[in-house]
């Protein structure tokens, strides 16, 4: 098939180059914008059942609302005053009206709503405070009925849609709660006095990208406050909130994917330049990905943009480094597999040309007949690369997660464009630059003098050193095996103890992606100096009363059932364990504003005598009575909920444990007559939880049919199972080794910087994604190795030579003379990964890091150490009796030449029979290992 595939493309790359040239234009110009098709949100790619979006979903069908998914919080603060922010009566004599609570009241509160409302943020009649609400005007929606006036006290609710009122679900905003609400006030009012909160609840997930205009806007209100002089001398004003953090991950993310694509570029251009020496060969591999990688990209935004998968934001940047490092390798494998043909060809294969109207040099067919013949004798070994890392990341389609799911669709996809171009695009850009893709020094017809990986450009000496180099290794290696073995795995072992012991400790939080400047990141920590971290995102608690044999409830409504009683008793019982839980306040329908002794009272002040206190007092009780009572569905009134605020930020692994624990205690502590009820939690830690769920189940899913792909490729490849597990053993070890290093680098790392609490861990992503990579992308530099290792033992066999010296002589010369164009292409891919280190969001960087670290150890110690001191070892007979199990080398019967793609790797001297010949009828001199 390949020699076929060879003499197609070097006869007609007009063609090829034409089909790529149109395939490009196609896809390029009919591709949707790659963010107008990505899927918003981290959670919306849980799966079905994870219990928070269940959670969700009884929530929405028993309160006929969503509830709050993310916020956008306005903190208003005066630390540096005793007395913390001022009121009327802190105001000057001469100016009374300068002081904090006007600036809120007055200032701040209108113009934010008018900023809302003029945006299409959110509708006029929404509860804003104790601002009345806006005449709705004419022109806003004038199809639909106007809306019905709010609920007197429901603070607390987002509003339901009632018949004849205004739908507001297709508003971001869901509800603005402040200090001045008369109910909840309280509530956004800092203990220590220096603090207030304006909390605008949204209906969207933290990362979506709807979002953004809304906390823009936001921004904007603030600059413009700032600047026009109204904010009062020493009041602070910072935006935070989960939606504010949501936006700089995306904004931080799309940086990220551009530093990432051009520092790949200039990475992968120098170290081209590096090695060949002549710009125009380092081009052709450049090209090839870059076209390879906007054809893959293209086709994935096409299948988003048609509703056949939902790529997530930030997914181009792993294809891309993976795609680039993948194809310039192959790339690499066949230009110097193309000149080690040309250097095997007669003299005179290339002639110069006559400088005539054309100029220049005229291709032969010898030029033409090189290039076939090394596209046929490396397209088997490229194509089997490939097929390895295409099938090991292909299991992460296998996840749950819908995003490991995606990046196996998307890397793969990208694989598979490069592995088609560089078996026809770059083959094709070879023909058409003919021998000036040597330049500036080329190939006249003179045959080298003993092949080699460098092209021609690369100085003599260069070569020389390389070979040297090389050559002195694998001696070393061959002729004491066991001591580099030992060496090797004795240096690895400490740091796999810290992978193995470290990989689940991980961190999920949101703020430790983003650098200390990021506006959310500030404005969390104006937020945390003065309320309990939790407050950003408080933990839901739905409890369903069970039903009794007798087919009744208890309904929470019903005063004579006293449910309310009930509900006290657990919130009670759950305060009473909040050192241990780590709980901040804990708000029900017998404690709204939190229980305690030190909790606010719920108030109802306000002007119009006792009668209108006692209105106010009788709405406010309805309004707790409607948030905490769900009123729909068929469990109406079965259903109360609770709102639980941790100490810790809702986006840390403390707090998932925490909930962890919440649960636990609200079974323990149920009254006896809710035994047995549904407890079902929702929330941003929720959220969390079952995405730390779900990804470790993932992680073990994934490694295990990762190992068990990659295992059955090699064995087919191979045909022998003990190798082909020593290999996989290989790999696995360099992942644990790697994730080790990095991670006591990141220890060493905090303790440096003084990083308050030290390392926090890994990011989440990293353990699975490193995993899959290493093992897939690892197994292809050992595929080559050991097919060459074949091949050579093959060309070893001659008088006087037994089979074991044949076997070692194999292994020492497969190393000596594929060490350095393996290393180059390790160096390439590591340098793609590196790339990612270019990046803002701290996963990004780990991941980009461990990557580098992990290629270069396969690179030069897995590849040039543990398997050919393995090899040597097992053929030198050091094994015994069980290296006839293991596959060794036997002296009494002649070894099997049928091994798969031995004529095929991408690295071969002895090209021609005739060297073939002669390499078999010269007694070889071979040195036993020592």
């Amino acid at each position: 098939m390949f020699e076929v595939l060879g003499r197609s493309v070097t006869r007609g790359w007009p063609l090829v180059l034409t089909v790529w040239t149109l395939v490009l234009a196609a896809v390029w110009s009919a591709r949707p914008d790659w963010n107008a098709v990505t899927a918003d949100g981290e959670f919306a790619f849980l799966p079905e059942d994870a219990p928070s979006l269940a959670a969700e979903r009884q929530f929405r069908e028993r309160y006929g609302t969503d509830l709050l998914r993310s916020s956008i919080v306005l903190a208003v603060s005066r630390p540096a005053r005793p007395g913390g922010l001022t009121g009327p009566e802190d105001a000057p004599a001469d100016d009374p009206d300068a002081h904090d609570e006007r600036f809120l009241s007055e200032v701040l509160l209108p113009e934010l709503r008018e900023t809302l409302i003029a945006g299409g943020f959110a509708p006029s009649n929404l509860p804003f405070g104790d601002l009345p609400p806006e005449d709705p005007p004419a022109e806003e929606t004038p199809q639909r009925a106007p809306p019905a006036p709010p609920k007197p006290g429901a603070r607390l609710l987002i509003e339901k849609e009632e018949e004849g009122a205004a739908p507001t679900d297709e508003f971001l905003v869901a509800a603005v709660l402040t200090p001045r609400d008369r109910v909840v006030g309280p509530l956004f009012e800092s203990r220590d006095g220096h603090a207030a909160l304006i909390v605008l609840g949204l209906r969207t997930e933290f990362g979506e990208t709807r979002n953004a205009p809304l906390v823009t806007a936001v921004e904007e209100l603030v600059r413009r406050l700032r600047l026009s002089g109204v904010l009062p001398a020493g009041l602070e004003l910072a935006v935070s909130g989960t939606a504010v953090v949501g936006r700089d991950l995306r904004e931080a993310t799309e940086r990220s994917g551009a530093a990432t694509h051009l520092a790949s570029l200039i990475l992968v251009i120098g170290l081209l330049l590096a090695i060949y020496r002549a710009p125009l060969l380092a081009a052709v591999p450049l090209i090839t990905v870059v076209v390879a990688v906007e054809v893959a990209l293209s086709l994935l935004a096409l299948a988003a943009g048609r509703g056949w998968f939902s790529p997530f934001m930030g997914l181009e940047v792993y294809v891309t480094v993976v795609a680039y490092g993948a194809g310039v390798d192959y790339c690499m494998f066949l230009t110097a597999r193309f000149r080690e043909e040309l250097d095997a060809a007669a003299a005179g294969s290339l002639v110069p040309a006559g400088r005539g109207a054309g100029g220049g040099l005229r291709r032969s067919k010898g030029w033409s007949s090189a290039l076939g013949a090394a596209l046929a004798k490396v397209g088997p070994a490229l194509a089997a690369s490939a097929g390895t890392t295409v099938v090991g990341i292909g299991m992460m389609g296998f996840a749950e997660f819908g995003k490991f799911q995606q990046a196996a669709l998307g890397i793969v996809t990208g694989l598979i464009c490069v592995t088609a171009a560089s078996l026809t695009l770059a083959p094709a850009l070879l023909a058409l630059l003919g021998p000036w893709a040597f330049w500036p020094k080329i190939p006249h017809g003179k045959p080298a003098a003993e092949g080699g990986w460098l092209p021609a450009g690369s100085s003599s000496s260069r070569q020389r050193r390389m070979r040297r180099f090389w050559s002195g290794l694998a001696d070393r290696v061959c002729d004491r095996p066991g001591r580099w073995l030992l060496g090797a795995l004795a240096a690895m072992a400490p740091f796999a103890v810290v992978g193995a012991l470290g990989q689940d400790r991980l961190t999920y939080g949101l703020l430790s992606e983003l650098p200390e400047n990021a506006p959310g990141v500030r404005g969390v920590d104006a937020v945390r100096r003065h309320f309990p971290p939790g407050e950003m995102g408080p933990a839901t608690v739905l409890l369903t009363s069970p039903v009794r044999p007798d087919g009744t409830a208890l309904d929470f409504r019903d005063r004579d059932a006293d449910g309310r009683g009930l509900v006290d008793d657990l919130t009670k019982r759950l305060w009473e364990r909040r050192e241990e839980l780590g709980l901040a306040s804990v708000r029900s329908l017998s404690a709204p504003l939190g229980a305690g002794e030190n909790a606010p009272d719920l108030t109802v002040e306000g002007d119009g005598g006792r009668l209108a206190a006692v209105l106010r007092r009788a709405a406010a009780a309805a309004g707790v009575r409607d948030y905490y009572i769900a009123g729909a569905d068929a469990a109406a009134g079965r259903t109360v909920r609770f709102d639980v605020i941790f100490e810790e930020d809702p986006f840390t692994r403390g707090s998932i444990d925490r909930l962890e624990g919440l649960r636990d205690a609200v079974h323990e502590e149920l009254p006896p007559d809710l035994a047995g009820a549904d407890v079902a939690v929702l929330g941003a830690t929720a959220s969390l939880a079952d995405l730390a769920a779900v990804t470790a189940r993932d992680q073990t899913r994934i490694n295990a049919l990762v190992l068990l792909g990659v295992y059955v490729v090699l064995v087919l490849l191979l045909r022998r199972l003990a190798l082909s597990a020593y290999l996989i053993g290989t790999v696995a070890l360099g992942y644990l080794t790697t994730l080790g290093a990095i991670i006591a680098l990141s220890h060493l790392g905090a303790w440096w910087v003084g990083t308050p609490g030290g390392f926090a861990g890994l990011d989440w992503k990293v353990p699975t994604l490193l995993f899959t990579i290493l093992v897939a992308v690892g197994e292809d530099y050992n595929i080559y190795l050991v097919t060459r290792v074949d091949e050579e033992h093959a060309a070893a066999r001659g008088p006087g030579v037994s089979e074991s010296q044949a076997a070692v002589r194999g292994v020492r010369t497969a190393l000596a003379r594929t060490g350095a164009i393996i290393s180059a292409c390790g160096l390439i891919m590591a340098g793609t990964f590196a790339a990612m280190i270019f990046g803002e969001l701290t996963g990004m960087v780990q991941l980009g890091a461990a990557l580098a670290a992990g290629v270069l150890l396969d690179t030069f110690v897995i590849r040039p150490v543990l398997v050919p001191a393995y090899l040597a070892l097992l053929h030198g007979g050091r094994f015994g009796r069980l290296g006839r199990w293991l596959g060794a080398a036997s002296d009494g019967s002649p070894a099997s030449t049928n091994f798969p793609l031995t004529n095929s790797t991408p690295v071969h001297y002895r090209s021609t029979p005739a060297e073939q010949r002669r390499s078999n009828a010269e007694p070889l001199a071979t040195r036993e290992p020592g």
